[in-house]
């Protein structure tokens, strides 16, 4: 999906479909910080499994010597209808996924899309499917934008991490195998009263062939269970 510019970025958190809030294993290495991440662990994985829409705002940030990209989008979901509409700030393009289709809206109108492209526009599954593969290191209380929350420090597979990067567009990493993370932050700020994903932030100092880079990315999550647009039908995309 190097092509889908805006869709990409959302696929800064691609990494598997979201578990079901049945049989959850939290990552084994939460015990490292006691029962009580195990049960924040998996308190937020049932939250999130049970969101039938939600608002994330995307921010990210790379920089290899004097190459620099940054891009900002605002993902509208709803679950129930089995629709996602991604919103770019940085391209006039606004794309819909119905059904396993995804369409581009262009000054020629609706444009079909590799049918892949359906798979790369929901944070909150991917940020789910991160929480329960990655190891829990560390967790505190914390207030985040004024709202009581947990903030859990993970420990991500630096492969995921760097895959996170191959997907960013325009920064010159075509492959994940040839980022090499140097060193690294993953926090997940988790509300203490609904459990849902509030903010996660990223920092990443890593290798590229010779060169050294930085990344950053924060995403927010709002909106949760409020009333997100409706994407146009299938019909009226293809005429």
């Amino acid at each position: 999906m190097a092509s889908l510019h805006h869709a990409t970025l959302t696929a800064v958190l691609t990494f598997v479909v979201l578990v079901s809030g049945a049989g959850i294993v939290p990552g084994t290495g939460a015990t490292s910080v006691g029962e009580q991440a195990v049960s924040i662990q998996s308190d937020a994985l049932d939250a999130m499994e049970s969101v039938d829409s939600y608002r994330a705002v995307t921010n990210m940030d790379v920089s290899i010597g004097a190459n620099r990209t940054f891009s900002n989008v605002t993902t509208l979901a709803n679950r129930s209808l089995d629709a996602t509409s991604v919103y770019s700030t940085d391209s006039n393009y606004t794309t819909h996924v119905v059904d396993d289709r995804a369409y581009r809206n262009t000054s020629d109108g609706w444009e079909p899309l590799p049918s892949e492209s359906a798979d790369v526009s929901d944070p909150a599954r991917a940020q789910a499917a991160l929480l329960t593969a990655a190891t829990v290191t560390d967790f505190q209380r914390a207030r985040t934008n004024g709202r009581l929350t947990y903030q859990l420090e993970l420990a991500p597979r630096n492969s995921t991490l760097a895959g996170i990067l191959a997907d960013q567009p325009g920064n010159g990493i075509e492959l994940a195998g040839s980022v090499t993370v140097l060193d690294r932050s993953y926090e997940m700020h988790v509300n203490r009263t609904t459990h849902r994903v509030q903010r996660v932030e990223m920092t990443l100092k890593f290798r590229h062939r010779s060169e050294i880079g930085r990344a950053t990315m924060v995403t927010w999550f709002t909106g949760y269970n409020e009333t997100v647009p409706t994407v146009p039908d299938r019909a009226s995309l293809e005429n």
